[in-house]
């Protein structure tokens, strides 16, 4: 089992090609798409307990991961995350990978696709990522910086874009991917 602690801040389009802009002229990068496959019980009974369950594909190799137990201090988030390779991607996520990742003997049900393109951007002390997440018929925009401890402060680690930081309040509590993705998800399903 990990640990994943992340700094999170929902971004305009006009702010991601901005820092896009800037952080491509000063660090090394790459370019990648994501899909994450998003499961949960025909009542929401991971969502409703703040877990997210979910199947990422990377360059043709997917991965089913759980992650729970998430706290949130402001724009840090907190998880642990269990993770497992994954051959193909069920409509129903089968009992073997239930009992494996110990969760609740229940159906988890395919949901739907959010996809993501993300630039992750090699940083002192972590990977910054900028994402542009298509679900449905929405487009949303995120940056994101996985860091080792929550001492690890944004405007530390990237002094160029310590400005921009600092018109985002550090009470914002923007919501996760999944969590986003399940409010577009019930507007379209009610």
């Amino acid at each position: 089992m990990a640990q994943e602690v992340e700094y999170k801040i929902l971004i305009t389009e006009k702010e991601y090609i901005y820092l896009s802009s800037v952080l491509k002229s000063i660090y090394k990068h790459n370019d990648i798409l994501q899909i994450n496959v998003y499961y949960d019980t025909s009542d929401f009974s991971l969502h409703n307990k703040g877990e997210t369950l979910r199947i990422r594909q990377i360059d043709r190799q997917s991965r089913i991961e759980y992650k729970f137990n998430k706290r949130a201090f402001g724009l840090v988030r907190i998880s642990d995350e269990k993770s497992l390779p994954i051959d193909d991607i069920p409509e129903r996520l089968p009992n073997q990978h239930v009992r494996l990742l110990s969760l609740p003997r229940e159906k988890y049900c395919k949901l739907g696709n959010l996809i993501t393109f993300r630039t992750n951007f090699y940083v002192p002390h972590g990977v910054l990522s900028l994402d542009k997440n298509q679900y449905f018929d929405y487009i949303d925009y995120e940056m994101e910086l996985e860091v080792s401890s929550v001492e690890d402060d944004f405007s530390l680690i990237i002094p160029e874009i310590e400005s921009f930081l600092k018109t985002k309040t550090k009470n914002e509590l923007p919501q996760g991917k999944y969590s986003r993705f399940i409010s577009r998800y019930k507007e379209r399903n009610i």
